[in-house]
């Protein structure tokens, strides 16, 4: 089997785990942000903190590890596991010079779903918003549930909430439409050359 073939097949079969196993561990670490008594189980965020927005990652991925133990191994073995997988290629590229495009899009595309999920997540946000009216843009303004709200207006709100990762959403997107469109091109030029 070509390694390039290999290298895609592991990669095609351990994204998706990682981003279920991602989706586990977030809703388990989520309780931490929501319970009563979040200060007993942080280790690393400041016991000045005085909300649990304030609360660090690494005490959120300690709080799923604690109470969902099994999710949160799958996840953190298949980031370590991911990361073998691109240096695996990034070393073959070295060798045989063949293959950047490949191993540009083995890098960006989780970056690219990662922040999706964060952006469609913090987008979810306007349902509990009290004025959420005022950020309505390409809704019309007489609906009365949050529930109609357009997506285009779920996304301008993320955008308006966190900035740097919508920002990172739409260099990904540009970055991965432009490896496309330069693989594309490449092939068709391939194909005329072989023809004439």
């Amino acid at each position: 089997m070509n390694k390039t073939v290999l290298h895609w097949l592991q990669y095609v079969i351990i994204l998706p785990i990682l981003f279920f196993s991602l989706f586990i561990t977030s809703w388990t670490a989520s309780y931490l942000s929501i319970s009563e008594d979040w200060k007993q189980h942080i280790v690393f965020t400041p016991q000045t903190a005085e909300d649990s927005n304030q609360i660090y990652e690494i005490d959120k991925l300690l709080y799923a590890f604690k109470y969902n133990p099994v999710f949160t191994t799958i996840f953190v073995l298949s980031i370590v596991y991911l990361i073998g997988i691109m240096i695996t290629r990034w070393l073959y590229w070295r060798k045989h010079k063949t293959g950047l495009i490949g191993l540009q899009l083995m890098i960006v595309l989780p970056i690219f779903l990662y922040t999706l999920l964060v952006t469609h997540s913090t987008g979810a946000i306007i349902a509990v918003e009290k004025n959420w009216e005022k950020y309505l843009v390409f809704s019309p303004k007489s609906i009365t549930d949050v529930n109609q709200i357009y997506y285009i207006d779920r996304l301008l709100y993320a955008f308006q909430k966190s900035p740097i990762i919508s920002t990172v959403l739409i260099l990904t997107f540009l970055y991965m439409t432009g490896l496309v469109v330069t693989k594309l091109s490449h092939q068709i030029r391939l194909r005329k050359n072989i023809n004439i």
